[in-house]
């Protein structure tokens, strides 16, 4: 059934399935307020009047990564969130900067983790400061190491205190020294001790001298001799 569904969408403009899609650009491209809900990233993801039918999810599942990346944005943001949650990693790893840009909140927190960890450290980069902030705390546990390492400091210091306590150990030594002093103090207190103990040496040089004098007791004992 479902080679059945890949031969139908095998030409981006061939078929019903190409058809919708070139239905879905030029709608969007025509009002694109309406398409994508008046809101880029970061938006409130609301999903317009017949968005989520017009394309079935075993037809989202059929689409090649090449169709992915020739719809515009609008018409990528007409899909549910839901919608969203079946993309395949060669789907998501697909989409390009700016249909990353433009991803609304609910879309972006339907990607699924295998989704999510396909994505590319540029593509990573560029999502905005407000779209991090929307991240459900399991996606930013699912972050790759590389793609945690690739946050520049302002999408870091974008995290919530739950998403940065989230952060497993491995994606906190993946930190750079730069990226630690750009935590707030409350991002930083809000680190458990496994993850204080995490800390190594290079990144607890690059604490501020205001990050330093917040530092918790508890924190302070988990810190490794290594580190110190």
């Amino acid at each position: 059934m479902f080679s059945f569904f890949r031969a139908l969408v095998g030409g981006l403009l061939g078929g019903p399935v190409g058809a919708i899609l070139a239905g879905f650009s030029a709608r969007s491209s025509a009002n694109p307020d309406s398409a994508s809900g008046g809101g880029g990233g970061g938006g409130g993801g609301g999903e317009p009047p017949g968005g989520s039918s017009s394309l079935t999810d075993d037809q989202v599942r059929a689409l090649t990564p090449a169709q992915i990346a020739a719809m515009t944005p609008q018409a990528l943001n007409l899909l549910s969130s839901a919608q969203f949650a079946l993309l395949s990693g060669a789907q998501a790893g697909a989409m390009t900067l700016i249909q990353i840009a433009a991803l609304e909140s609910d879309d972006l927190r339907g990607l699924g983790s295998a989704a999510l960890r396909a994505l590319s450290t540029t593509q990573i980069v560029a999502l905005g400061t407000e779209q991090m902030t929307q991240l459900r705390d399991a996606q930013v546990a699912a972050l790759t190491t590389a793609q945690v390492a690739s946050l520049n400091t302002a999408g870091l210091a974008a995290l919530t205190d739950a998403q940065t306590a989230a952060l497993g150990t491995g994606q906190i030594r993946a930190l750079g020294a730069d990226q630690i002093a750009s935590l707030a103090t409350s991002d930083l207190n809000s680190l458990l001790t496994s993850q204080f103990a995490a800390l190594t040496a290079p990144q607890l040089a690059g604490l501020t001298s205001t990050q330093i004098a917040s530092l918790e007791s508890r924190d302070l004992r988990a810190l490794s001799s290594a580190a110190l």
